[in-house]
This record gives C-alpha cells, structure tokens and sequence, in this order.
C-alpha cells in the first residue's frame, strides 16, 4: 500500500510464489498467523485494529469466483479499506480501453488492486503500470494467495516448514 514502510515488503507485488525470497515467504506467513491470532483474541468488533482504514482496494474478478470475492472483500473490509469489487461484464476492463489506461486510472482510487484473471501476462502487465500493489488472485499458471494459505495452514498443523518433507 501506498507510504506504507513498516514491512520490508510494503509496496510490492505479489504475482507469483516464486518471487518471493524464502525470507519473505516467512514472513508473510508469521505475520498472517500473528495478525488471525489477534483477531480471534480481540473477539469485540471495537477492539479490532484497522490498519487500512481510510484505503481503498479495488477487486477485479474475470474469473468468477464464490470464495475468492467473499474472502478478498471480507479481507479489504476487517482490515479498515474499501473493498471496489469489479466482476461484471460492465466494469474494469471490459470497455475496450488499454490494460496500461485502465490501470492508470484505477491507481488514482485505490490503494492497491487485486485481480483474478485467466493470463499471467494480463497480471504481470497490470503490475507493470500500477504504482500500488497487484496481488494475483489467481491466473491459469499461478495461485500465490491460496499456496500462502495451504503453507499456513500445514504450519499450523505440522510446526515449522524447514523440518517437513513436503511432496
């Protein structure tokens, strides 16, 4: 997210697994399993952080999908943003315009822009013209958010990765 320097990865794109060091790849997975202990701790709506609050993400799903738009829009909404979920045939990029124009304008509304789409390529190059970060919902080649969610879970259940035979 924008003016956001807390985290070694603030700012930037999360369009493929592989891109990420195996620091990184820690990271993000201890600070998910800090952030859902603190949530199911502070049980009272009130007493919930909203470290987004005043921010907006823009949700683009080419793909459709029940859980993907509920989870991402959940996800936007208990973390203080403004999820702007576009799914239909009349929004995003569904006009004709340029990936390059379309993304141009969207970067001015949101703080960051998540996307579920059929090309890798189509992600890739949204992130290359976007100044806020892209998450890949999922394309046809990768899925980054859910192999951080099965990664977290296995943690949960099994202990550290680094000590596990995964196959």
């Amino acid at each position: 997210m924008k003016d956001d320097h807390l985290s070694p990865l603030a700012g930037r794109d999360l369009l493929r697994l592989l891109d990420l060091s195996t620091a990184e790849f820690c990271l993000i997975l201890a600070t998910a399993q800090e952030n859902k202990q603190r949530w199911k701790a502070a049980a009272a709506a009130e007493q919930r952080q909203a470290p987004l609050a005043g921010r907006a993400v823009g949700i683009i799903l080419e793909k459709p999908s029940l859980r993907t738009r509920v989870s991402f829009e959940l996800a936007v909404a208990r973390l203080g943003a403004y999820p702007v979920v576009m799914s239909d045939t009349h929004s995003a990029f569904s006009r004709g315009e340029s990936i390059k124009d379309t993304t141009m304008v969207m970067e001015r509304f949101v703080d960051a822009i998540v996307i579920r789409s059929f090309a890798q390529s189509r992600v890739e190059e949204i992130a290359r013209w976007a100044q806020v970060p892209v998450v890949n919902a999922l394309t046809d080649d990768f899925h980054p958010c859910q192999g951080l969610a099965d990664f977290l879970t296995i943690y949960e259940h099994k202990g550290p990765l680094s000590k596990l035979k995964l196959a």
